[in-house]
């Protein structure tokens, strides 16, 4: 399990280091992709992956008072989110 950590750290600590330099490396291939992007699409998954962290944080909520029908409810929709945000 330390191993894993550790080589996630350094993973991790490498692609985020190096995030800054890409779009000067390769300015032409961001300035194309820029191009292709669509901030309604964006907005929308940005909702989605808002929205499922707020039915999570719900079914917690559930599951600590023990309410077993909304906890399975609110898992349902985390998942169904989940499904839009992949599609």
């Amino acid at each position: 399990m330390w191993l894993f950590l550790v080589t996630e750290i350094m993973f991790l600590r490498r692609l985020v280091l190096r995030l800054p330099d890409l779009p000067l490396m390769h300015f032409n291939a961001f300035a194309a992709a820029s191009q292709q992007l669509d901030i309604r699409w964006g907005a929308f998954n940005t909702a989605v992956l808002l929205i499922s962290s707020v039915t999570v944080v719900l079914a917690v909520r559930a599951a600590q008072d023990g309410s077993r029908k909304q906890l399975v409810a609110y898992l349902i929709v985390t998942v169904l989110l989940g499904l839009t945000f992949l599609v």
